[in-house]
């Protein structure tokens, strides 16, 4: 979910849907696009201990990423999976 504003500047979430590697990399070989390089960085781990937690979620524009303050466990939790993917793609006669 994506927190955003609607035609009035109303509060307003919307629908986001989790996609594998391969429902990218699919549509841009048949397309005829060539991958150069495929990143996936990841959040640097800290030696130091995690912040002490925040008392609320944080206002609903910055969700989900409010979270982190509210609950600084929960990145090293998920086991340093990357949350970003960023493709660099060329067209086959660059």
């Amino acid at each position: 979910m994506i927190s955003a504003r609607g035609p009035a500047g109303e509060p307003w979430i919307a629908a986001t849907y989790r996609h594998q590697l391969g429902d990218y990399l699919r549509p841009a070989l048949r397309l005829g696009l060539l991958g150069r390089r495929c990143e996936e960085p990841r959040a640097v781990p800290s030696a130091s201990r995690p912040p002490e937690a925040a008392v609320d979620i944080g206002d609903w524009q910055d969700w989900p990423w409010s979270l982190d303050d509210y609950l600084p466990s929960a990145a090293p939790a998920a086991g340093g999976r990357p949350h970003l993917v960023i493709w660099h793609f060329k067209l086959p006669d660059e």
